[in-house]
């Protein structure tokens, strides 16, 4: 495990501040949030799954590479949201099946950037973002 890693596991429950933030950048989404079937790739430490959560959504695949996702399932009882450790690069999941899918801060740690973008892009439905 990375630092970066260890770091953010440790601080869960998420921050309010770093939520807050979220929240700003979120706000102009939110009609494209609100009812819509939504994958978290990359939830880490759950500050976008608190602004997401927030926002609507008819469902959210939250999905980590680490065991971390977890312990987050502790943190968000909410029962439009499933938990699933899983790689973007093989997403367990069949294709069109997403209105949204989100991540930040994810795509320059793959070991392959260009198969996670395509897998991705699979579970994206038509005319989804």
């Amino acid at each position: 495990m990375n630092n970066y890693t260890k770091i953010h596991q440790d601080t869960l429950p998420p921050n309010k501040e770093g939520a807050s933030v979220w929240m700003d950048k979120l706000a102009l989404t939110n009609g494209m949030i609100n009812n819509k079937a939504i994958l978290l790739a990359g939830a880490g430490m759950g500050t976008e799954l608190t602004c997401l959560i927030r926002l609507n959504p008819k469902s959210i695949d939250a999905i980590d590479l680490s065991d971390n996702i977890y312990r987050l399932k502790e943190h968000f009882p909410q029962s439009c949201i499933t938990f699933r450790q899983a790689d973007i690069h093989e997403l367990p999941y069949k294709s069109d099946l997403f209105d949204v899918v989100f991540n930040s801060g994810v795509m320059q740690q793959l070991r392959s950037p260009e198969i996670g973008f395509r897998e991705l892009y699979r579970v994206t439905k038509v005319g989804g973002v």
